[in-house]
């Protein structure tokens, strides 16, 4: 009877887990397309790795079939250019489906709030979204920001 549970979950997850990645491929096109975002790799669990010169690093999670995918992109500094919030906005409104002031907005203030944290850290809610940030001036700084579907407490 477990085992039939198993399976009976698994298959009914299973159409979910295909919609979402079918969902960010098409992300991922666009933002190839219109943000010139390089496709590097996508993972066995969904993560795909992009590139993009003004970014150390940036990740799409698509392995989340509750809360949609997520976006995470890291500055080698703690003060992100303006084109660095301009790609984070423009992708973040790609993955999250929210208008582009709304990601812009919100990350730079979660920026400002992590850099003056003891902890460097920041978490913002604002329009329909949970923005959590690290931001630290050590070591030559850095700057990493992720962006998810709000979470309901």
């Amino acid at each position: 009877m477990k085992r039939a549970a198993l399976l009976l979950l698994a298959l009914w997850a299973a159409p979910t887990t295909s919609a979402l990645a079918d969902e960010c491929d098409v992300m991922v096109a666009k933002l190839v397309s219109e943000q010139g975002v390089r496709f590097e790799r996508r993972t066995a669990s969904g993560y795909i790795h992009l590139k993009h010169p003004l970014v150390e690093s940036a990740v799409i999670d698509c392995s989340r079939p509750v809360g949609g995918p997520s976006l995470s992109m890291s500055f080698d500094g703690a003060f992100p250019s303006a084109a660095f919030f301009d790609l984070l906005s423009q992708a973040g409104a790609v993955v999250m489906s929210k208008p582009v002031t709304i990601v812009r907005q919100s990350s730079q203030r979660c920026h400002r709030t992590a850099l003056k944290d003891s902890d460097e850290l920041a978490q913002i809610r604002a329009g329909g979204l949970q923005i959590e940030c690290q931001s630290f001036t050590r070591d030559g700084g850095g700057t990493i920001i992720s962006i998810f579907q709000e979470r309901k407490p």
